[in-house]
């Protein structure tokens, strides 16, 4: 059941993108029988679901799923793209845009950290590089100080 959590985390995630997605509702099919997986609560499973888990078939199904969410909100839809985040670490605010590639999403855990005050997407490298240090709550701490007049500026 842990990976099934896992995952669900997951969906969970991409749910949010794809919800407000007008494919939404195609992407959303496969799943209508089981649309309470994409819930908050992770724990909540209807006897179907854990009959499914003894069969092996809930993982397998909730893994396509997840290709087909991935795919969808990081490559194919331009709106799902849209909606995605740049690490302000690599790429400095007023600095030139990277390409889409760079684009990062919440649901991406093996790469992307939170911080987890202003809940700001990095990559886990550029977050552990600058020690945890978030830019962002740095910048909320300087304007609510006063002392943002020191902060440096980026020149594109």
């Amino acid at each position: 059941l842990d990976n099934i959590r896992k995952l669900r985390r997951q969906l969970v995630l991409l749910s949010d993108f794809i919800k407000t997605c007008k494919r939404g509702a195609f992407l959303l099919r496969p799943l209508r029988t089981r649309i309470h997986l994409l819930q908050e609560n992770l724990d909540i499973f209807s006897i179907h679901d854990l009959v499914a888990v003894n069969e092996g078939t809930l993982l397998k199904s909730l893994y396509r799923s997840l290709e087909r969410f991935i795919m969808h909100v990081t490559r194919d839809c331009e709106t799902c793209m849209g909606k995605g985040f740049y690490c302000e670490i690599c790429t400095p605010p007023g600095s030139r845009k990277p390409s889409t590639k760079e684009l990062i999403f919440p649901f991406q855990f093996k790469t992307v950290t939170r911080c987890p005050r202003c809940k700001s997407l990095y990559h886990t490298k550029c977050f552990l590089s600058v020690n945890s240090d978030c830019p962002k709550c740095r910048r909320i701490l300087a304007v609510r100080s006063g002392s943002f007049r020191n902060l440096p500026v980026h020149k594109s």
